[in-house]
């Protein structure tokens, strides 16, 4: 009589096990040779497609795509990038006009008198960022560049 390990396993291990006795032989895919690429592949999940359904997002719904999304996503974007150069503005105007310009140049200045460096601080410090932009730009610095060079220059710790 012959001995039956099947009946002892649960279906999904049945299933396992009949996939594995009754394989064929396949032609060997790309990904299926041993180079460099394939074990890369293998990281990634590339030969298994739950592991990749499970890293890559789902789509998003079709409710979502439409023109209102696409406004609202534009202005949070916007408004977004006008508080970042917002608060930069007010803390190199604070900077200059209390620490340096109250300081050590006019003691006695008034409310009126500081207001009026203030702003001209945001002007020229907002004209030089400008050009100083326009002139990386034509230097052919990307953002990508200058992202690394402030992560090594600045933030190296």
């Amino acid at each position: 009589m012959e001995y039956n390990s099947q009946k002892f396993l649960p279906d999904s291990q049945k299933l396992k096990h009949h996939l594995r006795q009754n394989r064929k032989p396949t032609q060997t895919s790309p990904l299926q040779t041993p180079n460099l690429h394939h074990r890369y592949s293998l990281i990634a999940g590339a030969e298994r497609p739950a592991l990749r359904q499970k890293l890559t997002p789902s789509p998003p719904s079709p409710a979502l795509r439409t023109t209102a999304t696409s406004v609202l996503l534009l202005t949070m974007l916007f408004m977004a990038v006008t508080s970042a150069g917002s608060s930069e503005l007010i803390a190199v105007s604070s900077l200059c006009t209390y620490d340096i310009y109250r300081t050590y140049i006019n003691p006695e200045a008034d409310g009126k008198k500081i207001l009026k460096v203030s702003r001209g601080v945001v002007l020229a410090f907002g004209c030089f960022m400008g050009l100083l932009a326009v002139i990386l730009n034509k230097a052919g610095v990307s953002l990508g560049w200058m992202y690394l060079a402030m992560g090594v220059l600045i933030g190296s710790a």
